[in-house]
């Protein structure tokens, strides 16, 4: 079994990257241990920089979207943030991978269900993969060989511990439940609560029947309990009457990560892309699957390998990460005293600047870099939310 290149991860950096590869003639085989769609523990907010990134329409999963953002300092404070554009699109995290791997598929690109991968070969004379073994579903150990190798299997990545790369990775960690809306009043406004934990915050996000209801921290070693996750949710909804509740980590570390070889590179959370402040990784994921596809179809006219392509590719990703990582540190340590960090959401000017870059799409490092220019904050509408401004459905449940 022979191919250009072979993924290891179906999530949506995976399913990017061979979406845009197969699209380019390429022969993919797409490796998990999952079936799809599997529950995948997740907020599950898509950023609108997130949505533009996708080359087709995924506003079918949608089952709520917002312009507006409620922004809460330890139950004492709020203030209720309105963007001029979409502020965040909420959908189940199952549907949104599911429809991610079935684009890919139908672009075609081949899928191997396995259940674990045992051994990943490298030329340690040229730095270049060579191979990769697998136990397959049915119990049988087969080596297949590719072009490319990409890891893209998620924080727990078994090709980043393999391959022995990427010693920078680190771990933030959220807790999870759902509250169904017979247990509530009303749909809530989305919104954070920061400070609710320490380096982090608590979390409300509607979707078409229940409400996602969670703690995050972005700082190693804070505890996350059941019993605060419940206490959560009885202080912000007047119910703790959580289901599914679910612990899980959170990729970090990114900033620092680079590939080693020439033609093997983490994507998505296997190279801890996920951002600090608010522990969003999805654009992030998206955008370095799509960097990944890209440095291997460039590769063939330039002087330069593929992993190093890559690096100079996810260059923005790792500036935005930095930009991130800074910002998270001066914000959570001046949360208490002159609420240094919660001032700036506070004060209109600041607040509205910062809100119009990211309902334009915008990183945060962009928006930094590009303060007071104006013309930089044009919005595009994304495809997959074209019909929604057309049809002004915003900040109601559009599907359960």
């Amino acid at each position: 079994m022979n191919y250009d290149v072979m993924i290891v991860g179906a999530g949506p950096s995976g399913a990017i990257a061979a979406y845009e590869l197969c699209k380019n003639g390429y022969s993919v085989l797409l490796l998990d241990k999952k079936t799809f769609p599997g529950d995948k523990p997740c907020a599950g907010g898509i950023t609108p920089k997130a949505i533009d990134l996708l080359p087709y329409d995924i506003s079918g999963i949608f089952e709520y979207i917002s312009d507006e953002m409620r922004l809460g300092l330890r139950y004492q404070q709020e203030i209720i943030a309105k963007t001029p554009g979409v502020m965040c699109a909420f959908s189940q995290r199952k549907n949104f991978d599911k429809f991610l791997f079935d684009k890919a598929i139908e672009q075609g690109v081949n899928f191997l269900r396995i259940k674990d991968i045992v051994d990943i070969s490298f030329d340690s004379r040229r730095n270049i993969f060579s191979s990769l073994t697998v136990i397959r579903e049915d119990g049988d150990r087969r080596t297949l060989s590719s072009g490319y190798l990409i890891g893209a299997d998620g924080v727990h990545s078994k090709t980043r511990k393999i391959a022995q790369v990427f010693p920078q990775f680190r771990r933030g960690f959220a807790l999870e439940g759902l509250l169904s809306y017979d247990d509530i009043a009303a749909v809530p406004t989305p919104g954070f609560d920061f400070d609710i934990v320490k380096f982090g915050y608590g979390w409300v996000f509607p979707k078409g029947d229940h409400a996602n209801v969670g703690l995050y921290s972005g700082k190693a070693g804070v505890k996350l309990s059941k019993a605060a996750l419940r206490g959560y949710s009885k202080k912000r909804l007047g119910s703790d009457n959580l289901k599914n509740i679910t612990g899980y980590p959170i990729a970090l570390g990114g900033a620092n990560y680079k590939a080693t070889h020439a033609n093997f590179f983490l994507v998505g959370d296997a190279a801890g892309m996920t951002e600090p402040l608010l522990g969003e990784g999805i654009h992030n994921a998206l955008k370095s699957g799509q960097m990944a596809a890209r440095a291997i179809i460039d590769q063939e006219f330039s002087a330069k390998t593929a992993g190093e392509l890559y690096n100079d590719y996810i260059q923005p990703i790792r500036k935005d990460l930095r930009a991130t990582r800074i910002v998270a540190a001066v914000f959570y340590r001046n949360l208490t005293g002159l609420q240094l960090g919660y001032g700036i959401l506070k004060f209109a000017l600041s607040r509205r600047f910062l809100l119009a870059g990211w309902a334009a799409g915008k990183t945060l490092y962009q928006i930094i870099t590009s303060f007071l220019g104006r013309a930089y904050y044009k919005m595009t509408i994304p495809v997959s939310l074209r019909k929604i401004y057309q049809d002004k459905k915003i900040n109601r449940v559009l599907r359960k």
